[in-house]
């Protein structure tokens, strides 16, 4: 709220004074008017004062001039007015290439008029500008709280903002990691913005205490950027396009107020989002534990859609290993799986006790097997792409509504299966579960160790001593049903060196190929390793 030094030397009150140095500063703001005539003045200076000077204190050293100069600049004052004659006759040459240099205006005031005929014209014209500026900001400041009483959406607080900037402008919640434009024009992605506000070389400007101003080029275009943090670690951003270099005191007094509308606006939206997942959370939670009987039916269906959800009659479910611990950032996860493009408004999103996510994919009605599963597989690829770590995937059998339970169950079965035999990065669907899905309880962990360790704990033993691959041997031996050559050339071995390990694994074992039943033993120990850890052997 201020005028330039170009303005100031337009008043009549100035009729007579002139340059001698700084003329390219005359653009540089004024706020107030003061006297400099002590020898320590300087150090009660603020910045963007106007200061009327005989220079008194220094004329006795001229050499020390320059450094006062360059003194005053670095303390931002607006301009320095020198009344000649009296204590120095003319500015040395120094000063003034000092002055030009930092581009601080010297101005030689006329030597007829008093200061104070000068200072009390300029102060009115300052008071008058602050006072209309207050008077606008004040009528702004309505304006946006009249949108936030409205429950205006972000989009019209941004289409507010729009009108007064007259330039495109873009609100970023950098927390929810999404923003709106008006116009519908393109702006900087959200990650364009965080790597600009987090780069070592952007240059900010402290605007007020959780407020900063930068710049930024993207794509050819300029770009104001107004960066805020508040105490409920609420981040977000307001990107203006650039219609001039710099903004003036009203456009950033205009985009402060926009800042607390944002603000205000931005928390709401977040705490009706936490409520709607909350609320969305219990729901799905309560899906994956209740068997939903056909007469409930029709109250599951009428509280999905309060939550702005549809039910299907069928759901296929994944389930997925996650690294979150913290709520939300659970949240922000499924936040990000919710703008893939194969997900739509049908999908079911959430998670268990443990902090699985839990995706359920519905199946449309009359849809072919070959159909859903080009589908479910495009959205198993998405979300290979979103994790960064090696998320593991289980996927169910398609059931009903009504046996989402049982679909929770080999979800989470297929998940952990499929981490003991390939361990974590894999996808693993119930139905290749094969022989796995009769040996997966709890209840018998114990006796498939005992088991595995009976049949094969001697060849390991052996192997551990003589460095001889016995239990691979073994196992393309059995899949080859016995035929050495075969096997021989799997292993790239001579089929006599196989003949040899088989008749090691006899001795240690009593394997015998003929023995259709001891076959059949081994085969399942062979095929069961996976499920026992290396240390437990």
């Amino acid at each position: 709220m201020s005028i330039t030094m170009e303005q100031v030397m337009a008043m009549e009150e100035m009729q007579g004074a002139y340059y001698i140095a700084g003329f390219h500063g005359r653009h540089r703001k004024v706020n107030s008017t003061t006297v400099l005539d002590a020898p320590d003045g300087i150090r009660f200076l603020k910045g963007n004062e106007f200061v009327f000077s005989t220079m008194y204190p220094y004329f006795k050293d001229r050499e020390k001039i320059k450094d006062i100069i360059e003194e005053l600049a670095l303390r931002n004052i607006s301009g320095l007015g020198l009344n000649l004659d009296q204590y120095l006759n003319k500015l040395p040459l120094e000063a003034k290439k000092m002055a030009d240099k930092y581009k601080l205006p010297v101005i030689i005031l006329p030597p007829e008029k008093a200061w104070i005929d000068m200072m009390i014209p300029i102060m009115s014209e300052v008071l008058k500008i602050n006072n209309r500026q207050l008077i606008k900001s004040r009528d702004i400041n309505k304006q946006f709280t009249k949108a936030l009483l409205l429950d205006s959406s972000l989009k019209e607080i941004a289409e507010l903002l729009y009108y007064h900037m007259e330039a495109p402008v873009a609100v970023y919640s950098l927390t929810e990691d999404n923003a709106v434009s008006f116009p519908e024009v393109a702006f900087p992605s959200y990650r364009v913005i965080v790597k600009h506000l987090q780069s070592a070389i952007s240059s900010f400007e402290r605007i007020d205490d959780i407020s900063q101003l930068s710049s930024l080029t993207y794509k050819g275009k300029k770009y104001h950027v107004l960066n805020f943090n508040n105490a409920s670690s609420l981040h977000g951003a307001i990107v203006v396009e650039q219609v001039c270099e710099k903004l003036d005191q009203d456009k950033i007094s205009t985009l402060l107020h926009a800042k607390n509308a944002s603000i205000i606006k931005l928390k709401s939206i977040q705490v009706e989002k936490e409520y709607s997942n909350r609320f969305k959370q219990d729901f799905i939670a309560d899906l994956l534990v209740k068997h939903i009987e056909e007469k409930d039916l029709p109250f599951y269906h009428r509280k999905a859609r309060e939550l702005g959800l549809n039910l299907h009659n069928k759901y296929m479910l994944l389930a997925v290993t996650t690294t979150y611990n913290e709520l939300g950032e659970i949240y922000q996860l499924i936040d990000r799986i919710k703008r893939f493009p194969e997900c739509n408004k049908d999908v079911l999103l959430g998670f268990d006790k443990k902090n699985h996510l839990i995706i359920l994919i519905p199946i449309i009605d009359n849809e072919l097997f070959s159909e859903l599963m080009p589908r479910a597989e495009a959205f198993i690829s998405q979300l290979q792409k979103l994790f960064t770590n090696k998320e593991s995937i289980g996927v169910s059998q398609i059931l009903s509504i009504e046996s989402i339970p049982s679909a929770y169950e080999q979800g989470i079965k297929a998940l952990y299966h499929g981490i003991k035999i390939g361990g974590y990065g894999k996808v693993q669907f119930y139905d290749n579960l094969g022989i796995y899905r009769l040996f997966s309880h709890p209840a018998i962990e114990g006796e498939i160790k005992v088991f595995v360790n009976e049949l094969l704990e001697p060849l390991f033993e052996y192997e551990r001593e003589n460095n001889i691959n016995l239990v691979e041997t073994l196992r393309i031996f059995i899949e080859n049903r016995g035929n050495y050559r075969k096997t021989g050339e799997i292993l790239h071995l001579h089929h006599n060196s196989v003949r040899y390990r088989i008749n090691v694994i006899d001795k240690l074992t009593n394997f015998n190929i003929d023995n259709h039943n001891l076959v059949l033993q081994f085969q399942l120990a062979l095929s069961l390793l996976p499920m026992i850890d290396k240390g437990e052997i």
